[in-house]
């Protein structure tokens, strides 16, 4: 039970949470070390072969079997917005665990995707999409891949690297960022 807790914490730190590894230095991929975490599941390449989202994919829009997940503490992350999601498969529910984290069953999907909002004075203007974090509990194992999303923002494909992207957006106040 404590391996399962320990890979929980791990992988829901992930999900929850993102750095700047590279600094200023954009578009650069680098090797993720392994871990020798067991892993449970088999990764489809789009990450529209979930059914995460409903109509438009860019919209963000979740289908009926997912459901907003909003934290008490925002993070931040490099002022990316973010939006989360679970799944718990039909059927079954959270349960708590001993030490009074929940304790989410077999088949529960998570996912954190960061966006930026063009233009933050008039969100009409659309979002640029970065990533989907996509985690997936199989064997009380948790599993963890990244999607990144394309250009024409239609689909996300499975990214076995790292990446920094450059990101330029207008910011409440009116002021370019990047």
């Amino acid at each position: 039970m404590k391996n399962t807790t320990v890979l929980f914490v791990a992988a829901l730190s992930l999900l929850l949470s993102s750095c700047n590894l590279f600094g200023d230095r954009p578009d650069r991929e680098v090797e993720i070390p392994l871990f020798n975490f067991p892993e449970t599941t088999v990764w489809e390449q789009n990450l529209s072969a979930y059914n995460i989202f409903d109509g438009t994919p860019a919209d963000l829009t979740p289908t009926s079997d997912f459901h907003l997940i909003e934290l008490s503490s925002v993070l931040y992350t490099d002022y990316a917005y973010k939006q989360r999601l679970v799944k718990v498969p039909a059927g079954t529910k959270l349960g708590r665990s001993g030490n009074g984290l929940a304790d989410f069953p077999d088949g529960t999907m998570l996912t954190k995707t960061f966006y930026y909002q063009k233009d933050e004075r008039d969100p009409s203007l659309g979002r640029r999409i970065i990533e989907t974090r996509l985690l997936i509990k199989e064997n009380s194992t948790w599993n963890i891949a990244t999607y990144r999303w394309n250009d024409e923002q239609t689909e996300a494909t499975l990214a076995l690297n790292g990446s920094d992207t450059q990101v330029t957006w207008i910011a409440a106040d009116g002021t370019q960022q990047s």
